[in-house]
Parts: structure tokens; sequence; C-alpha cells
């Protein structure tokens, strides 16, 4: 009888969990716990001892495996400066497997990081957008 009531429960949560993705709610929640990962795995400084060290920065090929921070800075190194539009733009030319949906989203959110980190800077605004370019 335990068999078979865990093989319900099983099956109950595969039903709930099909229903869960199809929900924008759902999706947007995967999607800030997927950043708040990434910052987490691939923060820019990392402490080593007594000092700090800055990540290593490749501006010679895009790589879709790359941080998030890393495709950016790519990016603003090839058109050196840009809003987010544009950063996006230039990603979606690039990496045709991005989560479009997503991608202006994430994009805003690194470059608010970014600049926070003193990473890049504000060179400008067009518009209401900002233009960063690398430091």
């Amino acid at each position: 009888m335990d068999k078979a009531f865990i093989t319900t429960l099983k099956q109950k949560e595969k039903e709930l969990d099909s229903e869960l993705k199809k929900s924008p709610v759902y999706k947007q929640l995967l999607a800030i716990r997927e950043t708040i990962k990434s910052f987490k795995k691939s923060p820019m400084k990392q402490e080593t001892g007594d000092r700090i060290e800055e990540p290593a920065i490749s501006y010679n090929g895009y790589d879709s495996s790359s941080t998030w921070e890393n495709k950016i800075l790519y990016v603003l190194n090839n058109i050196k400066k840009g809003t987010v539009i544009q950063i996006t733009g230039e990603l979606e030319k690039i990496d045709k497997s991005l989560d479009q949906e997503r991608l202006k989203k994430r994009v805003t959110v690194t470059c608010s990081w970014l600049l926070k980190e003193s990473v890049i800077k504000k060179v400008g605004k067009e518009g209401k957008s900002f233009i960063y370019a690398i430091k």
C-alpha cells in the first residue's frame, strides 16, 4: 500500500509541476532564482585572503556558456557604448539560443550590477535610457 501511495504522490507532483511550468509567475520565479544563482556562482570580484581579485574578462570572442557579465562586456567592447536595448540587440544577433522573453530584463539587471561594481560607467542618456561603456 505504501508503494502505491508514493506512486500516486509522484504522479500528482509531475502533474502539478507541469501546470506550474505554464504559469508566467512561475517562469518569473525561476528567472529570479537563476539570476541569484548566477551572481552567487560568479561574482565580479572574488575575495582571496587579504586582496580582492578581478575576474578574468575575455573580450576575444563570444562564448555562450560565459557569465552574463562577460557577455555584456564582450558586446560593450565591440560597440564601445550602448543602451540596454542596443546591448540586447547585439546579444540577439550573436546568440540565437538566448531566451528572448527574459533577455532585456537580464541585461538590465546585469548592467545595473556592473555599474554598481564600477566595471562599466554611464556615458550619457538616450531618451530615458542610460548609455553604458566599459570603464
